[in-house]
């Protein structure tokens, strides 16, 4: 049976693609705790924890239902359906199950407050990446942020996970300069795979291990700029094996791998004159102007790989195996010097395709593969090689085996 992308690009059975909105919930708990998640997909499912499914927005507290509403984006309104009648939700003191929810509003449910509004991105914030918090946003107050599991003070990071302590630590500061204070065992907590000896300074993309829980801290931005839509090819780069890695083995080796994983991605993708526009967890999605650029970074980023995966062999550490999918279009980007660190510029229906394209490639025994629209413009540059038509969303796409320069 092929592997499955890590990046899941649907929900249950039916695919559900990632949308363009410039729209988030922020979720209060009833202990007054914010959260924020942002809205990428048309159909959006809340509820605990505990659902077996997992859900999109998490109520990890005891009065959510395991699946309890659903958010669903029509003809550009989010409209709000309530699943479960036994645990009614309101809006403005009124009981509602199926009703229209517009920026500014809120409702209740289960002890919490859901507000939708617009995306805030100067405020920083711990992004999370593990199950399951994954795709999780806390934002960061200035001053003191405690962070561990609930039960003995009142953290403002709840990572309910029994290998993160009740006082595991503390994130001091504002703006883009916060200070992390380890409060247990240095073998407990880690930044970028190093353990947490002594009060650390945190860089913009920073990867922190609390327990087995991942996050990574996103500092605060500058206002961003109307978004433009540019001609260009997306980069899209997945780690086939992200799941298998962090399931098994030394948690805190991994995510050194990861973090210098990252950093070489987003130096090759520089020197290429191109624009890491977003994290996705375990993937990422750069932009450039020109498909020669996307894929000459394609290739080195791979050649740089092989060369880390030989290091990290020599010290018996495990390989990180990627794919990338390449694919030119119409990209809407919001302002290039946000450098992506989890926000989510230049998603949408380019941005999908890229990584719908990028799945086919445990399919097809590659490592890249590049949409036809993307290929026109490297005939005479690289190598191509067809791998026949794929099924993506609105039809099927010829993709190609992007081999070494011409």
């Amino acid at each position: 049976m092929e592997e499955e992308s890590t990046l899941k690009l649907d929900t249950g059975a039916n695919k559900v693609p990632w949308i363009e909105t410039d729209l988030e919930v922020l979720v209060v708990d009833p202990q007054g705790r914010e959260s924020i998640w942002p809205i990428t997909r048309a159909s959006m499912q809340v509820g605990s924890a505990a659902n077996p499914r997992p859900n999109d927005i998490i109520l990890d507290g005891p009065g959510a239902a395991e699946r309890q509403s659903v958010l669903q984006i029509r003809n550009q309104a989010v409209m709000f359906l309530n699943f479960d009648q036994s645990n009614p939700a309101r809006k403005g003191g009124q009981p509602i199950t199926y009703c229209e929810f517009l920026p500014g509003e809120e409702i209740e449910v289960g002890g919490y407050r859901l507000r939708l509004q617009k995306h805030l991105p100067a405020a920083a914030s711990l992004v999370g990446y593990s199950h399951p918090y994954r795709g999780r946003r806390w934002l960061l107050r200035s001053g003191s942020n405690m962070i561990g599991r609930s039960g003995k003070r009142d953290n403002q990071v709840v990572l309910e996970e029994r290998t993160v302590s009740r006082t595991h630590a503390t994130l001091s500061g504002e703006g883009d300069h916060y200070v992390l204070h380890n409060e247990c065992d240095p073998s407990a907590t880690f930044v970028n795979g190093h353990p947490v000896k002594v009060d650390t300074e945190l860089k913009d993309g920073d990867l922190i291990q609390f327990g087995a829980q991942i996050v990574r801290f996103c500092p605060g931005k500058k206002p961003v700029q109307a978004a433009e839509t540019r001609h260009g090819t997306v980069l899209f780069a997945d780690i086939w094996n992200y799941d298998k890695l962090t399931e098994s083995g030394s948690l805190d080796q991994f995510v050194r791998q990861a973090a210098d994983f990252y950093e070489m991605v987003s130096r090759v993708v520089d020197e290429h004159q191109g624009v890491l526009a977003t994290y996705l967890g375990d993937a990422v999605v750069a932009i450039f102007e020109s498909e020669k650029s996307a894929a000459d970074s394609a290739l080195e980023l791979l050649e740089q790989l092989d060369q880390m995966n030989a290091l990290w062999s020599g010290a018996s550490c495990p390989s990180l195996q990627v794919g990338i999918g390449l694919h030119t279009g119409d990209i809407v980007l919001g302002d290039m010097s946000l450098r992506g660190r989890s926000e989510y510029a230049a998603v949408g229906a380019q941005a999908n395709l890229a990584a719908e394209i990028e799945g086919y490639t445990r399919q097809k025994k590659v490592r890249i593969l590049v949409s036809e629209t993307a290929a026109r413009s490297l005939q005479s540059s690289h190598t191509l090689t067809s791998r026949g038509t794929v099924a993506v969303e609105g039809g099927r796409l010829e993709v190609f085996e992007l081999g070494a320069k011409s």
